[in-house]
């Protein structure tokens, strides 16, 4: 594949991830060249800021991830909205550890303002709806964004 059309290609899934992780898409730009991906805007917090890093860097193909995003005073994240973050993400672990009965599992859960991402693989199939559904059952979830895999 030739580089530009490589680097569009990149520039499209960092795009549609980022959506997912970031409420004001309007603020971001993105910019490929040669799999070195470049973010500039603004976004309301470090928690995002990160986020937005820590996913693009997770796209097969990207090389490195700039980060010229700048954070919004304006809509920064309150210390008891990051608290609350925290606790949701420990509440999550927690339940799922209890109440699904997995045995053989690999599970992240992180949680930015309520919305809260499962990521890993289950040894079951039907752990990966087991599993947001448990998650959807904790006090401050806003929504579930499930990727979990099941691998046998």
């Amino acid at each position: 594949m030739h580089h530009t059309d490589e680097d569009a290609r990149l520039a499209e899934l960092a795009r549609e991830e980022l959506v997912l992780h970031i409420m004001d898409m309007e603020r971001v730009r993105v910019s490929v060249e040669h799999g070195v991906v470049t973010l500039r805007g603004t976004v309301a917090s470090e928690v995002e800021r990160q986020n937005a890093v820590t996913t693009v860097s997770a796209i097969h193909g990207v090389h490195t991830v700039k980060n010229d995003l700048r954070i919004d005073d304006e809509d920064e994240n309150t210390v008891g909205e990051y608290i609350d973050d925290t606790l949701i993400t420990t509440a999550v672990k927690g339940k799922l550890l209890a109440e699904t009965g997995f045995k053989s599992f690999s599970v992240s859960v992180e949680t930015n303002q309520g919305v809260v991402t499962l990521t890993g693989t289950v040894d079951k199939f039907e752990h990966v709806s087991l599993a947001e559904l448990v998650a959807r059952t904790v006090d401050g979830v806003k929504t579930v964004v499930n990727r979990l895999q099941y691998e046998p």
